[in-house]
């Protein structure tokens, strides 16, 4: 990179050759980090370029210190600081709109897999509410290593329980799961799971085995 320096009355003279939209621009963060855009870059473009997640959460941005939406186009040898929500976990459908070509992929590919977490989410809820809830199991994880295997692998789940989780959600058929089930052994009125929650302290891990343990019952998941 060559760089010119120059006094303030001949900065025109040093826009890098952007004026008439060839080449890319030069944009700086109040971190003093230097990007390299495209002529048309916006601010949303900045975000991503940055880091994928940092755009995911941006909401606004300061140019040269003054506060602009994402669609806003960030002129040459701008300083752009992002302003971000840290409790946003999903980037915006509106932005493919104005984002330029490298961040939509970011984006889209942000989408497809928040999308993927809602479906494995609902059909999480929608198993336990349907299959597992009537067996008295209250997740799957409660279930012996060998028979969740089995029941993947008969419904031809192959990546493990989310696979399970977003095939329910869109559209499995939740009577083939209780009848795989049902044969191999977890039918209504066999099991009662209880969820155990309170302080921790020593030895209440010890005294929850000894009272499941009188009661011929086992601990399948404990957190300490």
């Amino acid at each position: 990179i060559e760089i010119c320096f120059t006094t303030k009355e001949r900065e025109h003279f040093n826009k890098w050759g952007f004026e008439n939209g060839v080449g890319r621009k030069l944009i700086f963060t109040p971190k003093e980090e230097l990007l390299f855009l495209e002529p048309n870059a916006r601010a949303i473009d900045v975000a991503y370029n940055l880091n994928p997640n940092l755009g995911m959460k941006a909401v606004a941005v300061k140019i040269d210190g003054k506060l602009f939406g994402l669609d806003a186009v960030v002129p040459n040898t701008a300083v752009v600081e992002v302003i971000t929500d840290t409790g946003k976990n999903a980037p915006d459908k509106e932005w493919l709109r104005f984002a330029n070509l490298e961040s939509r992929r970011a984006i889209e590919k942000q989408l497809m897999v928040t999308e993927r977490d809602r479906k494995v989410a609902l059909g999480k809820e929608i198993l336990q509410n349907e299959v597992l809830a009537e067996r008295g199991i209250l997740e799957i994880r409660d279930l012996d290593d060998a028979v969740v295997s089995q029941l993947l692998a008969s419904l031809s789940c192959w990546y493990g329980t989310n696979d399970l989780y977003y095939k329910v959600a869109d559209g499995m058929d939740t009577g083939r799961v209780k009848l795989i089930l049902d044969n191999l052994g977890i039918r209504v009125g066999v099991y009662t799971s209880v969820l155990i929650e309170g302080d921790n302290a020593p030895g209440v891990a010890k005294d929850v085995a000894q009272v499941l343990a009188k009661h011929k019952a086992d601990t399948r998941n404990a957190v300490e």
